[in-house]
């Protein structure tokens, strides 16, 4: 065939088109199988295009039921009958391999976003300990050749490290693992928090003094809107205090 101008033939209209094509069989119509080969040529191109494996699907079931039909058509002249098939025929191989190079394509993706979400869940295990393989695979239920190999991938990759087993360990002899990163990240929450209990009391603190202040009568000058400003800093130090903690 040659290079495909036509109009794609829609599914919908996909019995019309055959009974068509079966018509210029019978007729012996050389240029009316190559002008409905072209259209039909021309919707599988656009499936393809589109990486759309249910219309891929759709129409090669189509195709492979027309060509049946043809082929079966005794009365039909051999020659145009053969080059029909021959279109179709070539029609489907390039379905076939459409398909088969999108579905390798997902399954690819697919296990790719797999691949990753498990190194996000070791790194996140690691984080909070060191730990054996076994003791991944046991703790994500994964088949241990898996936790492995993305282990090996992470060590590759600079985020996870072999380690010394840990001194309350009982198995040293196995191989542990921990994560690549500052050892300041598994201690943030107790730094934080000592942060946190820091601000608490210095903002106790100057609640306490500007209390005896006031009661001493250091402060008595300060007049009412004074008073207000004192009350709004304190309101800005525990607003600040609170976004510490969040």
């Amino acid at each position: 065939m040659t290079t495909v101008l036509a109009h794609p033939v829609a599914l919908e209209d996909f019995a019309a088109f055959a009974r068509q094509l079966e018509l210029a069989v019978a007729e012996e119509s050389e240029a009316g199988v190559d002008g409905l080969s072209q259209e039909l040529n021309a919707s599988v191109v656009d499936a393809v295009s589109d990486h759309d494996l249910a219309r891929m699907a759709r129409l090669g079931s189509r195709i492979a039921r027309l060509k049946r039909r043809l082929t079966e058509a005794s009365d039909a002249d051999a020659a145009i009958r053969d080059k029909a098939s021959g279109y179709l025929a070539l029609m489907l191989s390039a379905l076939d391999r459409a398909r088969a190079t999108a579905l390798t394509a997902r399954l690819v993706e697919r296990d790719a976003r797999e691949i990753e979400l498990l190194r996000d869940r070791i790194l996140a295990l690691l984080r909070e300990e060191p730990a054996r393989p076994r003791d991944l695979a046991d703790a994500l239920g994964v088949d241990p050749t898996q936790i492995s190999r993305s282990l090996r991938e992470l060590v590759e990759s600079s985020r996870v490290k072999p380690t010394d087993a840990p001194r309350e360990a009982s198995d040293k002899r196995a191989r542990w693992y921990d994560v690549m990163e500052p050892q300041a990240d598994r201690s943030g929450m107790s730094v934080r928090a000592s942060g946190d209990t820091m601000l608490v009391t210095v903002h106790r603190s100057a609640v306490r003094v500007l209390a005896m202040l006031d009661a001493e009568g250091h402060v008595s000058a300060v007049d009412a809107d004074g008073r207000q400003a004192r009350e709004r800093d304190r309101t800005s130090l525990a607003d600040a205090l609170q976004d510490q903690q969040l």
